[in-house]
């Protein structure tokens, strides 16, 4: 701290105003291109949640899918549906 008060005394009134000025428009400057990357950023999770949204869908279309394709397997099953059954070897007649 007393270096600090040292430092402040040595320096005259017009260098002091020109560091804050420097200063502040270094700020002011910082201030827009952090307003400009959280506008970006903004966009971005915009972006994220429509396609969390449309990925939300999908996901249940795919669990309806399978619930129907369930119920079909269920009730061909159920009536014993050649398609499921698994083929039976052929008889072949042995010559000889």
């Amino acid at each position: 701290m007393d270096t600090l008060i040292q430092l402040i005394q040595k320096l005259d009134l017009h260098t002091i105003i020109v560091i804050v000025a420097c200063f502040y428009f270094y700020d002011k400057r910082m201030s827009k291109k952090l307003e400009k990357i959280d506008a970006r950023f903004d966009k971005i999770e915009a972006r994220f949640e429509k396609v969390d949204a449309r990925f939300d869908k999908m996901f249940e279309l795919l669990m309806d899918m399978d619930k129907r394709i369930c119920r079909i397997e269920g009730a061909l099953s159920a009536q014993e549906c050649c398609i499921l059954k698994e083929p039976k070897a052929k008889k072949t007649k042995n010559i000889g």
